[in-house]
C-alpha cells in the first residue's frame, strides 16, 4: 500500500498520511439485491453520512438522497397514509421505486406525490437497491488490515425475538442467519479474524462486530455519496469490565443469552473504524480460555495445557475482545478523518 510520507522541516518530525482507505480481492460472486431489512439500515446510514460531512444545515439539500429524506419527512407531516401508518424511510423509498399505492393506503396527494418523486429520482434509489458490482475481501483502513468473512453471512431479515426467562431484565434476539449465532462460530478462523470496532452514530458509542464485505457506493446522481467506502457489519452487545471489552453469551446463573445487537446499523461508513485489529478470547464457566484449533494451541506443553479449558467451543461463557493496537486510537473517529477518508480512491482496489 503506498503511503504518503511528509517531513516536517521545523519540528524535524515525519509525519504518516494515515487516512487512506483501501479495498483489495474482491468477491467472485454477488447478489441481486439488499434485503428490506437491509435496505431500511442502509438508508439510515447514508442520511447519518450526509450530516456528520456537511457542517452547514442549509446545504443538506446539495445530496440528492438527503433531499428525499427531506421529501420523507414532508410526506409524514402532511399525513398522506390514509390510516396514519408510519412508514419507515426505506419503506418510502421503496414505495417511490414502485410508484403504487399497496392496498389504497395513500390518499390522492400522497399517491401523485410518490409518482412525482420517481420520475426525478427513481433511477438513483434502484441503484442504491442494489449492491456494486464489486464486493471486497479485505480493507485497509487507517493503515490496518481488516479482513470480511463474506457477503453470505448477512442479516436478511428481522431477528427473532426470545421468550424472557424469569428475572430477566432484557430481551434476547436470535439472529437469523447460522453464521452470525456467535456461540456456535467463534473460534472459526473466518470469523475470529474479522472482529473490528467502529463508532456507531446512533448510540454516538464505540461498538464491535464482524465484518461481511467492504464496498463503494456506486450511486453517481449524488456527489456527496458516490464513492464512498462502506462496511456490511453484524454487531454484538458488549461491557466494558475492568478496561476489558466482554461479550456475555452467558447470565449468571448460567443461561445461555444471545448477544445479537439488534438495533445496531448492518452498514457503517469505513472511516468510522477504530484503527485496530481485535484479539478474541472464549471463557468458560470457570473463567478458563477455550483452546482453538491452532498451529500455536497444538504446540501447547502439558505443563501450560493444565491452564487452559477442556470446554468444547459451543460451551462458551464470554468472549474477550482485546485491542491489538491500543497505541493507534488517536486515528479513531473524529470528524476530520472522516472528511478526509471519505473520498480516497486508490485504483489499486478494482485490479485485486
Amino acid at each position: 500500500m503506498r503511503k504518503n510520507i511528509n517531513f516536517n522541516l521545523e519540528s524535524r518530525i515525519v509525519y504518516f498520511n494515515d487516512h487512506k482507505i483501501i479495498f483489495m480481492k474482491h468477491y467472485l460472486k454477488s447478489f441481486e439485491t439488499f434485503s428490506n431489512f437491509e435496505f431500511d439500515s442502509l438508508a439510515i446510514a447514508l442520511i447519518q453520512v450526509v450530516e456528520q460531512y456537511i457542517h452547514d444545515k442549509d446545504s443538506y439539500d446539495s445530496s440528492p438522497f438527503y433531499r428525499l429524506h427531506l421529501y420523507y419527512n414532508q410526506f409524514r407531516e402532511q399525513k398522506m397514509c390514509k390510516n396514519l401508518r408510519q412508514l419507515s424511510f426505506g419503506e418510502f423509498l421503496r414505495c417511490v421505486v414502485e410508484k403504487g399505492n399497496p392496498n389504497n393506503e395513500f390518499t390522492n396527494d400522497g399517491a401523485n406525490f410518490m409518482k412525482r418523486l420517481f420520475a426525478t429520482y427513481g433511477v438513483m434509489i434502484i441503484q442504491l437497491m442494489k449492491p456494486p458490482n464489486w464486493l471486497y475481501q479485505n480493507g485497509y483502513i487507517y493503515g490496518i488490515n481488516f479482513k470480511s468473512r463474506s457477503h453470505n453471512c448477512r442479516e436478511l431479515c428481522e431477528p427473532t425475538m426470545l421468550t424472557r426467562r424469569y428475572g430477566q431484565q432484557q430481551d434476547d434476539y436470535e439472529p437469523s442467519n447460522l453464521s452470525n449465532k456467535l456461540q456456535l462460530i467463534w473460534s472459526e478462523k473466518k470469523h475470529y479474524s474479522s472482529w473490528c470496532c467502529f463508532f456507531d452514530n446512533r448510540s454516538k458509542k464505540n461498538k464491535y462486530g464482524l465484518i461481511n464485505f467492504f464496498f463503494r457506493l456506486d450511486v453517481k446522481a449524488d456527489p456527496i455519496l458516490h464513492r464512498i467506502p462502506m462496511v456490511s457489519i453484524c454487531s454484538y452487545k458488549h461491557e466494558t469490565i475492568n478496561l476489558l471489552n466482554i461479550i456475555k453469551m452467558k447470565d449468571e446463573r448460567l443461561h445461555k443469552k444471545y448477544p445479537f445487537d439488534h438495533k445496531a446499523a448492518l452498514f457503517v461508513p469505513a472511516t468510522s473504524f477504530c484503527s485496530t485489529n481485535l484479539l478474541s478470547i472464549g471463557i468458560d464457566d470457570s473463567k478458563l480460555p477455550i483452546p482453538i484449533k491452532s498451529k500455536f494451541n497444538a504446540s501447547i506443553s502439558d505443563e501450560l495445557r493444565k491452564y487452559y479449558s477442556k470446554s468444547e467451543p459451543e460451551q462458551i461463557a464470554s468472549l474477550i475482545l482485546l485491542k491489538l493496537h491500543p497505541e493507534r486510537q488517536k486515528y479513531s473517529f473524529d470528524i476530520e478523518a472522516f472528511r478526509l477518508g471519505m473520498y480516497t480512491d486508490d485504483r489499486r482496489d478494482f485490479n485485486n
